[in-house]
């Protein structure tokens, strides 16, 4: 595990090289959007909960894209994820629905079998 780790961080370092000032400012976009957002009062939430699906999309797709194929980082691909927005803001809210009813599939026969 700890050689798998050492590994990872290698092949990431050797893969940012060149791009860590454009990695942390794209991060740094990324970060105050998601929090800038989250924090207007009263709809905060509500608009959060649109816009942060497509920009973790968006976020998780560029850093992939420079570690697997090597693709130079663009800001740009941040808001790639609201190209297809509703397949992928559907995606999400499929994720946490399915989270929610298998985290009760795990409490539910505990509370069960406490009774029993």
């Amino acid at each position: 595990m700890l050689k798998l780790n050492s590994e990872l961080r290698a092949a990431s370092r050797t893969t940012l090289s060149g791009n860590w000032t454009i990695a942390a400012l794209v991060t740094l976009l990324y970060l105050l959007i998601a929090g800038g957002v989250s924090s207007i009062p009263k709809v905060g939430t509500v608009v959060s909960l649109i816009i942060t699906y497509p920009l973790v999309y968006g976020f998780a797709i560029l850093f992939l894209d420079l570690f697997r194929e090597g693709k130079p980082l663009e800001i740009g691909k941040l808001f790639d994820g609201f190209k297809d927005f509703g397949r992928i803001w559907g995606t999400g809210i499929l994720v946490a629905i399915y989270t929610v009813l298998w985290t009760c599939l795990l409490i539910v026969p505990g509370i069960i079998k406490s009774y029993s």
